[in-house]
């Protein structure tokens, strides 16, 4: 039994480390959807800036509908990079949660693995020791007296 323990442990443990990899992967497109946002974030606040700067300068309008359509198109990426980010967000959780959970499994199986071996352990010892008696009750206690020898 134990042997298909360690079996099934083996197994956990590979599950583990593809939970592993799968929270890690999640973790990289996270971290690239949130520097997507950041560029975007930073092309809308570059392009407002220029907007302002534009109309301190007088110029309003001769470039209004290029303008405003490139500030709609920068909001919809950014809306939807920040979709992106909260599935990502939620993948990452999902991946986290299975890793905790593979963990738990392969720890509990780990645990009734190393109950068992000491049960085994123990099991060996109480028949050694019941061997040990068994031959002690076949010695007489007078050849055992100490300073008494018998031939």
């Amino acid at each position: 039994m134990s042997r298909s323990l360690r079996r099934f442990q083996r197994t956990l443990s590979l599950g583990v480390r593809e939970c592993q990899l799968a929270l890690f992967q999640a973790r990289q497109a996270l971290d690239a959807e949130q520097r997507r946002e950041r560029l975007l974030t930073g092309q809308r606040d570059r392009h407002e800036q220029a907007e302002r700067e534009r109309r301190r300068g007088g110029c309003i309008g001769s470039l209004g509908f290029t303008h405003e359509r490139t500030r709609a198109l920068i909001e919809r990426s950014l809306e939807k990079c920040r979709e992106r980010l909260a599935l990502r967000r939620g993948h990452a959780e999902v991946a986290r949660q299975a890793l905790a959970d593979a963990r738990r499994r392969e720890s509990a199986v780990g645990r009734l693995i190393e109950r068992k071996d000491r049960q085994e352990r123990q099991r060996i010892a109480r028949k050694e020791q019941n061997e040990l008696d068994e031959v002690a009750q076949r010695i007489p206690l007078t050849s055992l007296t100490p300073g008494r020898v018998t031939s």
